[in-house]
């Protein structure tokens, strides 16, 4: 992500189509916090494999790792000092065969110092994918106070996607909501009508010092919505949705 937030909901659906004469069984996920530390990359990821790479085997084949981005999720037959597999006792013993056909949605909720993940098992369509509820018993929780190794996460962080050793990925279905931001590489310019309902007129995202126009259609992509925007210079507040933005008041 372009921010750096620590209150979001950020939900996926996973899947590979990957098949050239044998198909893949690697790491697809998505990153819950990144931070960047002596010029070494760390990340709370959570990820789903068809037992190719870790998790695997006895840890099932959905989970979440901490660690340097190296390491996490390692190809190995062991894991390394440097990682951690949180919570292994909650563990999803899936398919042990490829991607191809499957889709696995995955939803991340992040509330400050509290995590919540969870996914929905292994679905035949992306339709069933969207449609089925989450598994409530495969739920992960982390407290980013119950390990000093964590404590590099805390704050806003930003957040986004990971695969490895599996060609093909797709993200489909992203959804994201919360976290009030605030935004110094964009410039949007708002016309106000009747019952706070607005229409954007121009939309600028900054490269390199200088703000580019962009098409309004794009805004909601780069930016993110559900999502709170703050005006520092008037101390407006606004709100981007899948269609358009609101002016303050509006349902927290």
């Amino acid at each position: 992500s372009d921010e750096s937030v620590e209150n979001f909901i950020f939900e996926a659906t996973l899947f590979s189509n990957h098949d050239q004469g044998w198909k893949d069984n690697d790491l697809i996920g998505l990153v819950i916090a990144f931070h960047r530390e002596n010029e070494k990359n760390y990340a709370i990821s959570v990820g789903k494999t068809f037992n190719g790479i870790e998790p695997k085997s006895a840890n099932g084949t959905f989970g979440v790792f901490y660690g340097e981005i190296k390491d996490i999720f390692p190809m190995g037959t062991s894991i390394p000092d440097n990682t951690v597999l949180v919570s292994p006792g909650i563990k999803f013993d899936g398919a042990k065969n490829h991607w191809k056909g499957k889709f696995v949605r995955v939803k991340v909720q992040r509330n400050g110092d509290e995590i919540t993940v969870k996914m929905n098992g292994e679905n035949g369509s992306r339709d069933a994918a969207l449609n089925t509820p989450y598994l409530e018993d495969h739920t992960i929780n982390i407290n980013l106070n119950d390990d000093p190794s964590l404590e590099k996460f805390k704050g806003a962080k930003q957040y986004g996607y990971i695969v490895k050793s599996q060609a093909n990925t797709r993200w489909y279905d992203i959804v994201t909501s919360g976290g009030s931001i605030e935004r110094r590489n964009i410039s949007i310019l708002v016309e106000l009508g009747e019952g706070n309902q607005t229409t954007t007129m121009q939309y600028h995202k900054e490269n390199d010092g200088v703000y580019i126009a962009r098409e309004i259609a794009l805004m909601q992509a780069d930016i993110g919505y559900l999502r709170p925007l703050f005006n520092d210079k008037t101390n407006n507040k606004y709100l981007i949705t899948n269609t358009g933005i609101m002016v303050y008041p509006f349902a927290e």
